[in-house]
C-alpha cells in the first residue's frame, strides 16, 4: 500500500476521527465532573453548639 493511496488516506482519517472523538468525550466528561455544583441541602450552622448551654450565672 502506497503512503498516499486512497486506502491509506481513509485509514488515517479513521484514526484521526477516533482520536478527535475520544478528545471530545474526555472534555465532556471533565466538564461534567468538575462543573461547580451548589449544595442541595446545606446544614444550617448551629446557634448553640453542644456543651455550651445558655444558663444564667449565679453568684
Amino acid at each position: 500500500m502506497e503512503p498516499n493511496s486512497p486506502e491509506a488516506k481513509r485509514a488515517a482519517q479513521k484514526v484521526r476521527n477516533g482520536f478527535l472523538f475520544l478528545a471530545a468525550l474526555n472534555l465532556i466528561f471533565f466538564a461534567i465532573v468538575l462543573w461547580p455544583r451548589g449544595k442541595k441541602n446545606p446544614t444550617p450552622p448551629e446557634k448553640n453548639p453542644p456543651g455550651a448551654t445558655a444558663s444564667p450565672k449565679r453568684d
